[in-house]
């Protein structure tokens, strides 16, 4: 049995100062068994309380929603909704930051070696808007609890939803849980871990940073996948120390496969598009593979005040065999690395137009 029963693509605007917001699922979906991915395009300055959107699913109707602390700029979200099989059990739960760094929240026990977080959080109003603040990193650190941690320089508190993904009626996966770090003399670092295909491997990573600015060349961190045993991490300056969670999901069956690349949008360049090989949107997700809560970043080399749109691309498909990778601020050379995500077929599932045979994915 497949792992996934459908994907949707929907899009969520907040704008003309809007703190709230939602956009209707289409598919019957089991809500329970769903989870969203994201990619985001944010305006405005760097006010970060109007940029970070908390996610979450209601019913009456079935309904994606968004929540923002303020509505200063507008947010456009391109979201993934994955809805997975009952041999995925999914957790769903709450944290938050009150006048604290950190959060551990008691979840079922979970096998570490199948199990993977996602998470989104909002923050109060007016924030120092500083990566330090802003950058949360997620972990699984026992079999029973999802952590969450910022740096201690961090001051503003937060609320955020999260979802623990866990392989449980089969045995194909295999998740690594990998801590990693850039030290404040490296623009690059690498993990090595055990070895890994990389056509049936995908990563979500997140990370804390005591970068005390907004400067994105310092804490904007482009993480990815380079060989069948590590993961690269590249910034453009040292200048502050970096310390994440990786968390590498294998099958070593037909259940994913998986494209890779990065795109580079050069100053004064607002998007660009990139060829891949054909895939069935309707069994297909954009992984951002960083998961900073509130969308995927690129490696920065400005030294801007107002450069943290830069970093933050929506990355959607123009159709089954190209991407488009478009952001609000050109002020910057800016990286972003991406994995396309297909998942097996449920058996019955016709072909996508153009294919006379499923064969032709592979």
């Amino acid at each position: 049995m497949a792992h996934v029963v459908s994907t949707e693509h929907v899009t969520l605007t907040l704008s003309g100062g809007a703190t709230t917001g939602s956009v209707n699922l289409t598919k019957g979906q089991d809500l329970s068994k769903c989870v969203p991915v994201v990619t985001a395009q944010y305006g405005g300055n760097d006010d970060t309380d109007s940029k970070a959107v908390e996610l979450d699913f209601a019913a009456g109707p079935d309904r994606l929603t968004g929540a923002r602390r303020v509505g200063t700029n507008d947010v456009t979200l391109e979201i993934d909704v994955e809805e997975f099989s009952s041999d995925v059990t999914i957790q769903k739960g709450t944290f938050a930051f009150s006048s604290s760094d950190s959060d551990s929240v008691t979840i079922t026990a979970v096998s570490l070696t199948k199990a993977y977080l996602r998470f989104y959080y909002q923050f109060d109003a007016a924030p120092p808007d500083t990566w330090n603040d802003i950058a949360i990193e997620g972990r699984l650190d026992a079999t029973t609890t999802a952590d969450f941690e910022r740096d201690a320089g961090g001051s503003t508190d937060l609320s955020g939803t999260f979802w623990v993904i866990e392989e449980t009626g089969l045995s194909n996966w295999t998740v690594q849980q990998v801590a990693w770090d850039l030290t404040d003399a490296e623009t690059i670092s690498v993990a090595i871990v055990t070895a890994f295909v990389m056509a049936k491997s995908f990563l979500v990573s997140s990370y804390q940073t005591d970068v005390a600015d907004d400067d994105s060349d310092e804490g904007a961190v482009v993480i990815e996948l380079v060989n069948a045993d590590r993961l690269r991490f590249e910034r453009e300056f040292a200048a502050n120390v970096v310390t994440g969670t990786g968390f590498l999901v294998e099958s070593d069956a037909a259940d994913f496969n998986v494209q890779r690349g990065s795109t580079a949008l050069a100053d004064g360049t607002l998007s660009a598009t990139e060829a891949i090989t054909m895939v069935d949107l309707d069994r297909t997700i954009l992984n951002p593979i960083q998961n900073p809560g509130f969308g995927p970043v690129g490696s920065s080399d400005t030294f801007s005040s107002f450069d943290m749109d830069t970093v933050y691309p929506a990355i959607t498909f123009n159709d089954a065999e190209e991407l488009l990778v478009s952001r609000l601020d050109d002020d910057a050379d800016c990286r972003y690395a991406w994995e396309v995500v297909s998942w097996d077929r449920v058996q019955g599932t016709p072909l996508p137009r153009g294919l006379r045979s499923w064969m032709d994915l592979a």
